[in-house]
């Protein structure tokens, strides 16, 4: 039993963070990268500032090259932005997308990432958003977490890459 105030013990090697063992999705590993929704805000949006690494990387994702994964909240905040706009089209268009786009997975809140969200909020003092998208970028085995959030280099979990801005 863990004294109050103090850090749980790490798991046992290989286990992963917190015990989670990263996804495997062939016999070789896999390139996965986990993405925030400011990424697809800026490709959705065509931000000139981030375009270019958008478009790049949704390119690999598409072809295969990589895997991705997005937390369902994602999902939630992109419909958000089209329903306070009052879009019809752009929420059916940003929900079509993002479910359907080759070699993306929706990943849904579980009970397992709301544990680990709530030891990297606790830990980083994280909004519960981002420690929501960075404990499902771990949960699935992502190598990288693709953000233009430079606070979550803090977090030393994952490897955390920023875009490179155009200009």
């Amino acid at each position: 039993m863990a004294l109050p105030g103090r850090r749980r013990p790490l798991p046992a090697a290989g286990a992963g963070f917190l015990g989670v063992t990263p996804a495997r999705v062939t016999h070789e590993r896999q390139r996965i990268f986990a993405l925030d929704t400011n990424i697809f805000i800026y490709h959705f949006e065509a931000n000139p500032a981030y375009v270019g690494f958008t478009e790049a990387l949704f390119d690999r994702i598409e072809s295969g090259r990589v895997k991705a994964i997005t937390s369902a909240l994602t999902l939630h905040e992109v419909l958000t932005g089209a329903r306070k706009a009052g879009d019809d089209r752009l929420f059916a268009l940003y929900r079509d997308l993002i479910g359907t786009f080759p070699n993306l997975h929706l990943v849904p809140f579980d009970a397992r990432i709301a544990e680990i969200s709530s030891d990297l909020r606790a830990r980083y003092d994280l909004p519960t958003p981002d420690a929501i998208q960075v404990a499902t970028a771990l949960q699935q085995g992502a190598e990288t977490f693709v953000t233009n959030d430079a606070r979550l280099k803090r977090v030393r979990e994952i490897k955390v890459t920023l875009p490179r801005r155009a200009g």
